[in-house]
């Protein structure tokens, strides 16, 4: 049997690099999407942590020192709507949520109408 010889192709050689580029190409792709991937799965955790986080829900006499304000001021600011509240009977409950939003809208007033 006989051998076939080989042959110098420069077309091969050509062939052969371009795949060479394509596939550090891919490479490079593949190692991006896994940074992308990472950064949503980092994303995905934070926001389930946050998620699981409890909102506590304060009696009312632990409640008004956090809010800096008597029984009365915060019935007259309950009425006008100013914060939210959840009553049991006679008894009144205050979600932190509720707090915090009570500030925030107090500052975004504030900073309109300084005193």
């Amino acid at each position: 049997m006989r051998q076939k010889e080989a042959t110098y192709n420069p077309d091969l050689n050509q062939q052969i690099g371009r795949l060479s580029n394509q596939n550090e190409l891919l490479i490079q792709l593949v190692k991006d999407m896994s940074a992308r991937m990472d950064r949503m799965a980092d994303c995905i955790t934070q926001l389930t942590e946050r998620a699981s986080l409890p909102d506590p829900i304060y009696t009312l006499k632990e409640a008004l020192p956090r809010l800096k304000m008597s029984p009365n001021t915060f019935r007259k600011k309950e009425k006008a709507g100013l914060i939210r509240c959840m009553r049991d009977g006679q008894k009144i409950f205050v979600r932190q949520s509720d707090i915090d939003r009570y500030w925030h809208r107090k500052n975004d007033v504030d900073s309109f109408f300084p005193d």
